[in-house]
């Protein structure tokens, strides 16, 4: 493994409330490992996979709930101070992270009732972060919508000072319109911080904005994206909006995390 350099793995979280455990008796030491791609494992394990990763710089990491799972720990619950707390381990090294969800199933007869806890107020002091893609629920710790002030608030509280490039999401899991904010929530939030994004992002270049399957036609109107497109660049940044093609609502995790990233540029024409 002291060769290693990017690694894309699925791993099963324990059952019957055990610890991680490691499948050899020396633990690995993946000096030179920079690039994960993550699936499966859940926050509360995060860390001591993390805490061996001393040079990882690209970080992509899938929370994951399916009812069927064996394992006790992959629950309905998304703990952001444990996520905050396992990311601390590559505080000092990490430039690049991606935080996505997805649950399985995902029809609406049988469509769980998540919960959140806690925040992602930790990353402010990941000073070497310069690219952060993050579903907004997470960014702003809450599955209802907050109101405009108090969301720029938490914006502030939660995003590293040296970020260039911050994509959000307007959804959490990608599987149904329950997760998508849309233009009602996140676009005033949105207009709002971009007046000040400079106390909080100092370094800050690029917005982009990440939309659901279904997001561009059912909630974000095309004069809402204009609006809000002309604040951003008003602001000085530079503005992209992409549309997710793939809905995962009946797919497995397999395909989900093979085609997870792959946006198609919308076009802000009538």
């Amino acid at each position: 493994m002291p060769k290693l350099e990017e690694l894309a793995i699925s791993i099963d979280n324990p059952v019957n409330g055990a610890a991680l455990e490691w499948p050899a008796d020396q633990l690995p030491a993946p000096s030179n490992l920079q690039s994960l791609d993550l699936n499966f494992l859940r926050e509360e394990h995060l860390a001591p996979v993390l805490a061996r990763a001393t040079q990882l710089k690209t970080l992509k990491w899938n929370w994951w709930y399916n009812p069927q799972a064996d394992s006790q720990f992959v629950n309905l619950t998304i703990n952001l101070d444990n996520i905050a707390t396992a990311l601390s381990h590559v505080q000092g090294t990490l430039t690049h992270l991606v935080l996505t969800a997805s649950v399985w199933p995902s029809s609406i007869c049988r469509r769980p009732s998540l919960r959140m806890t806690g925040s992602l107020a930790g990353l402010a002091t990941f000073d070497s972060l310069t690219t952060l893609e993050i579903p907004a629920p997470m960014l702003f710790g809450s599955l209802e919508d907050p109101e405009p002030a108090d969301g720029c608030q938490q914006m502030q509280t939660c995003l590293p000072r040296n970020l260039e490039t911050l994509r959000v999401m307007d959804y959490l899991t990608g599987t149904h319109h329950l997760d998508m904010w849309g233009s009602r929530r996140l676009g005033p939030l949105i207009v709002l911080w971009m007046q000040d994004w400079r106390a909080s992002t100092p370094r800050l270049r690029r917005f982009h904005l990440l939309l659901g399957p279904g997001g561009h036609k059912q909630t974000w109107p095309y004069g809402v994206k204009q609006n809000l497109k002309l604040a951003v660049e008003q602001a000085g940044l530079e503005f992209e909006l992409h549309h997710e093609e793939h809905n995962f609502a009946h797919i497995g995790p397999r395909k989900f995390w093979a085609t997870l990233g792959r946006y198609e540029r919308y076009s802000l024409t009538a």
